[in-house]
């Protein structure tokens, strides 16, 4: 993931009608060259050509390869490490753990910042019928080790 520091056109070019020439991300993980003309940590990115078939016709799609990330899910987040995080856990939780999940991915406490009040019940385990058959399972099972 990265942050957009500028975007470039070439020389002459009418950036209210034009594709810019490039975007420039700044990465703060980068660690490869150092691209002419940028500073350190600083990507530029092209667009891309993209040939397609539809219904017959040949078609092409110009686009920069690029996704908006300001916003992920927690399912999305799972495998990330991030530095810096905004949480809201005022809503209710549509699985059992979410919230702790979306809490684990930050590296420090500083890194994460709560949109709002929410209840601490998030984190504490819900007596539910799926539950206790869970636990009396285990319990079963353990005595049969035994």
């Amino acid at each position: 993931m990265g942050t957009v520091v500028d975007i470039t056109w070439q020389p002459g070019q009418d950036p209210t009608t034009s594709l810019p020439f490039a975007i420039l991300i700044q990465f703060d993980e980068y660690s490869g060259p150092v691209f002419p003309g940028c500073n350190a940590g600083i990507v530029p990115v092209f667009a891309e050509l993209y040939r397609f078939d539809y219904r017959g016709t040949a078609c092409t799609w110009l686009q920069f390869p690029l996704r908006l990330a300001y916003g992920i899910t927690v399912h999305k987040s799972q495998g990330l490490t991030l530095s810096k995080a905004v949480l809201n856990l005022a809503t209710k939780e549509h699985a059992l753990g979410l919230s702790y999940v979306a809490v684990s991915q930050v590296k420090t406490l500083q890194g994460l910042l709560f949109e709002c009040p929410f209840n601490y019940d998030h984190f504490q385990v819900k007596e539910t019928t799926t539950f206790k058959d869970w636990e009396l399972d285990v319990l079963v099972r353990n005595r049969q080790i035994i």
